[in-house]
């Protein structure tokens, strides 16, 4: 994965992180939480604020659905 593929991340991420409380997540908890994904594989720089704020509000939603 990589860090365009949001839906893909936010999946891999309830997996494998279903018990994190999504309210009190930080950016940068969220960011090693990415890292640490067993099929993360892009560069660990190119990533922005925006961009990992829009992929925690696509895991609060996620959850919100189930």
């Amino acid at each position: 994965m990589r860090w365009n593929d949001i839906g893909d991340l936010v999946n891999s991420l309830e997996d494998n992180y279903h018990d994190e409380d999504l309210n009190r997540l930080r950016i940068n908890e969220l960011y090693e939480l990415i890292l640490s994904l067993p099929d993360f594989e892009d560069d660990p720089d190119e990533v922005t604020d925006s961009l990992l704020e829009s992929i925690l509000e696509d895991w609060i939603d996620l959850r919100a659905e189930r």
